[in-house]
């Protein structure tokens, strides 16, 4: 659960920052200097957005819950083949939480641009890279 909240606010305050960029980027013209809107971003993360940024924070934790129990299995076990495959699947999980990450954060961008849900914005997100 503390992972969770952690991963939360951390998520969170890159959306606010998310939003402050993207309103000064879209406010700006060539005559006048865009306005970072930072308090727009606090309404949206608190209210139509927050089930999006709660939903996208919940997967991380799973996973290093997943790494820290593999880990612990894998310092415990006598034989090696065992520590051999722990090794692997703890690198594995690594992996997939960070490709998992990087989709979140590509998700929450998108989030902040057009307003829609966190799976159909981490969908868009994925896309745009492609």
């Amino acid at each position: 659960m503390w992972t969770w909240i952690c991963v939360y606010l951390m998520n969170k305050s890159t959306y606010i920052c998310m939003v402050g960029a993207s309103t000064y980027y879209f406010s700006a013209n060539k005559d006048t200097q865009g306005k970072a809107d930072i308090c727009l971003g606090f309404k949206w993360a608190y209210g139509k957005n927050l089930g999006s940024l709660a939903l996208g924070s919940l997967v991380i934790p799973f996973l290093t819950v997943a790494r820290y129990l593999i880990d612990k299995q894998r310092r415990g076990a006598d034989c090696g083949i065992f520590a051999c495959i722990g090794s692997c699947l703890k690198c594995f999980l690594f992996c997939i939480s960070t490709q998992i990450d990087y989709v979140g954060k590509n998700g929450f961008a998108f989030l902040v641009i057009s307003g829609d849900d966190f799976f159909k914005s981490c969908w868009y997100g994925f896309l745009i890279n492609l």
